[in-house]
């Protein structure tokens, strides 16, 4: 990755999630680091980190969970055999 100023930075602003930069900012307490976009794809855009899970309010780490349709609205349920934890 080239270095770039602010001055002389022209590369494109893109949101990018924070994990994909390498952040441990996953529900694992991991990150899905790709090395494709820090090392390519940031010489030609100018990331603008964010983590929607944080955002929301959701911990690091945090409890598993998957989508359930099961009820008329869209609820998180702990996976099968696993416990409730406490938050």
């Amino acid at each position: 990755m080239g270095q770039h100023t602010d001055s002389d930075d022209r590369r494109i602003p893109v949101g990018i999630s924070a994990c994909l930069l390498g952040r441990r900012v996953r529900h694992d307490g991991g990150h899905k680091h790709s090395r494709y976009c820090t090392g390519v794809l940031a010489d030609y855009f100018r990331f603008r980190s964010l983590c929607p899970e944080m955002g929301a309010g959701l911990s690091t780490p945090g409890r598993p969970c998957t989508w359930s349709t099961a009820t008329a609205a869209c609820a998180l349920e702990p996976p099968v055999g696993s416990a409730i934890l406490p938050t």
